[in-house]
């Protein structure tokens, strides 16, 4: 029998409040699988026109899409959000068959017009509720010391894991503290740190 092509969503969970406005675009993340059966991804937002997804459609790293059926959406603006949005998507496989998946979800901004944010994870089950996600699958876990933290697991590490936090708007007056705590280097090279005033990813396929 032909396994069924699949969807998973790294970002976005049925009826869940997306964080909103830490920049001007609103990524949507996942995977489709199993990619060689994959021929097409399309997805519509609120009843828009129909646009076609890229996505890894080899396993070797395409930009920032890192592992094979790895999609990143980035061609929604924050304009085309409204406060309730049905994500529709379309996937066609190599025999022509079709597979629609809907997702509702909220958006709105987690922070206000002034400097200040608490990163308070005891009241969220996903990344997406507290931070807008650039790239990656962020998972809410625990750390070394049981605390609530946010986390990229092993086997989703790759080139670009991105969460932003606060607003877009937000220039000066004021500071960041933050903890990181590395379990494992698994590249060659690797990078960790905080960015200040995040100039979005050039839109266009989600690898550049």
């Amino acid at each position: 029998m032909t396994e069924s092509i699949k969807l998973d969503l790294w970002n976005l969970t049925a009826n869940m409040t997306a964080a909103t406005d830490a920049q001007s675009i609103f990524n949507v993340l996942g995977r489709v699988h199993p990619v060689e059966r994959v021929a097409k991804l399309l997805y519509t937002l609120n009843g828009g026109s129909e646009r076609e997804v890229v996505f890894n459609s080899n396993g070797k790293r395409q930009g920032r899409l890192q592992h094979a059926g790895d999609f990143n959406i980035d061609t929604i603006n924050m304009v085309d959000l409204e406060g309730c949005n049905q994500l529709r998507f379309c996937l066609i496989d190599l025999d022509g068959r079709t597979l629609e998946q809907e997702i509702t979800f909220f958006s709105r901004p987690v922070a206000g017009p002034r400097p200040g944010f608490w990163l308070d994870l005891s009241t969220v089950q996903y990344a997406g509720q507290i931070g807008q996600i650039v790239d990656g699958r962020w998972t809410v876990s625990q750390d070394n010391k049981g605390q609530p933290c946010l986390e990229i697991c092993e086997e989703d590490a790759g080139y670009d894991r991105i969460i932003l936090f606060g607003r877009q708007d937000w220039t000066t007056a004021y500071e960041i503290k933050a903890r990181f705590c590395v379990t494992r280097w698994c590249a060659p090279v690797h990078n960790i740190g905080l960015l200040f005033q995040w100039q979005s990813h050039r839109q266009g396929n989600g690898t550049i």
